[in-house]
């Protein structure tokens, strides 16, 4: 066995098999376990791979702003070699490696103590919404199994591009995006297609008779009308949205918003992230290892609140806020 096979089947045995569930951690999370990211899953090994730390990097775009980023994940110890510090050790090196390859930012869903000690802030990256039924004779929209868009390449494209428009999102490549459909498809996820001219998405999870929406794509008018009759097919429908998705405040329009769900963020590089910010146009002071905004010093994690954290949310607001040239 490969040390990278070794790798996935500790992660498979501490996040499905020890509970009872089916060992698809590859399938789940291709992007980030995938043999080309192998160099990005870092490891202990004495005579087999004991302890994984995964980073995936993808950057993160906020309307014109495009920043560096990573993820964090599959964060696993075997049984027999926990309470030695050894996911400790590892989220070191991973930070270390990280601010070597200039990342601005990096994300992990989870609210663990153990990012929390590493400088991570906890923000609500999430927000789920109860979608109500809504009959309206004149939404027509057509369920599709994935497999249909990987298969044909106009709707594909349209599905790519309706991704791109969104001005709030992770940078995907196309073969990203395609990877990630397959990810969905073997997760069980299904799409609903409105306007066959110009083709918009929905794409939602079903799971015992109660659906979960994932992405909402393109759609350009009556989200509420076509949210409502995708909800008139199941027994309960919310929707999970990025709290940084345009689509939040029109769902809060016409939505009950009923739990947040938790992340947290560190930024890991600070001279990268000044540099990005500087060249479109801010004006902001390097401080040692703090910044100077409006003649006020603020340390790394106070800089890391004052930009992504709004209300307790995950946010890129407050750019408004800063110098600019």
């Amino acid at each position: 066995m490969t040390i990278y096979n070794e790798k996935i089947e500790l992660i498979n045995r501490v996040f499905k098999t020890s509970v009872n569930k089916n060992p698809n951690m590859l399938e789940e999370f291709p992007l980030l376990l995938s043999e080309e990211n192998d160099e990005n899953l870092l490891y202990f090994r004495e005579e087999k791979v004991h302890s994984v730390v995964g980073i995936l990097y993808r950057d993160f775009k906020f309307g014109n702003i495009t920043l560096k980023g990573s993820f964090i994940g599959s964060v696993c110890t075997d049984d027999r070699y926990r309470k030695k510090g050894l996911s400790s050790k590892l989220l070191d090196k991973a930070l270390e490696k990280m601010n070597e390859d200039h990342v601005c930012l990096s994300l992990v869903s989870s609210h663990k103590r153990l990012y929390q000690r590493k400088g991570y802030i906890r923000v609500s990256n999430t927000v789920s919404y109860t979608i109500g039924k809504i009959e309206d004779s004149s939404i027509k929209a057509y369920k599709m199994d994935i497999r249909e868009i990987l298969k044909d390449e106009r709707l594909l494209s349209y599905f790519i591009k309706a991704y791109n428009r969104e001005k709030h999102r992770f940078v995907l490549s196309n073969e990203d995006i395609k990877v990630s459909l397959q990810s969905l498809h073997a997760r069980g996820h299904i799409v609903y297609m409105f306007n066959k001219e110009l083709p918009e998405f929905i794409v939602v999870r079903t799971k015992d008779g109660n659906g979960f929406i994932k992405d909402i794509l393109g759609v350009a008018e009556d989200l509420d009308k076509k949210l409502g009759y995708i909800a008139r097919e199941f027994k309960e429908v919310k929707a999970f949205i990025n709290v940084f998705s345009e689509k939040n405040k029109e769902l809060q329009s016409f939505c009950v918003e009923t739990a947040l769900m938790p992340s947290m963020v560190k930024i890991i590089n600070l001279n990268c992230l000044v540099h990005t910010l500087n060249h479109h146009g801010y004006n902001i002071k390097l401080v040692e290892n703090r910044v100077e905004i409006n003649g006020v010093i603020l340390t790394k994690d106070e800089f890391t609140r004052y930009l992504f954290e709004k209300d307790g949310k995950f946010s890129f607001m407050n750019v408004n806020g800063l110098n600019y040239q």
